[in-house]
């Protein structure tokens, strides 16, 4: 399994005429191992993506015991796209 986070950014517009950029972050993970291998490849820091797939919901326990619920991402494809600037 590969392991990685992508962001997504929506613009807000106030009536004021002031922008605002959110941020919000993603946690995809990949199982398909020719996909697993491309990814662990060829994925950079700040690289542009298309990631195709499903959400998955699950728990995970923590050191101290508690029970965390967690989402991801399972992605079935992913599209590279190369950037403009080197």
């Amino acid at each position: 399994m590969v392991t990685f986070s992508l962001a997504t950014h929506t613009n807000y517009r106030y009536e004021s005429g002031q922008f605002l950029q959110r941020t919000e972050w993603h946690r995809v993970i990949c199982f398909k191992p020719g996909l697993r291998e491309t990814i662990m490849n060829f994925l950079k820091k700040g690289q542009r993506v298309h990631v195709s797939g499903r959400i998955t919901y699950g728990e995970i326990t923590g050191e101290d015991g508690k029970t965390k619920s967690t989402t991801a991402i399972a992605a079935d494809d992913v599209i590279f796209f190369q950037s403009t600037t080197q």
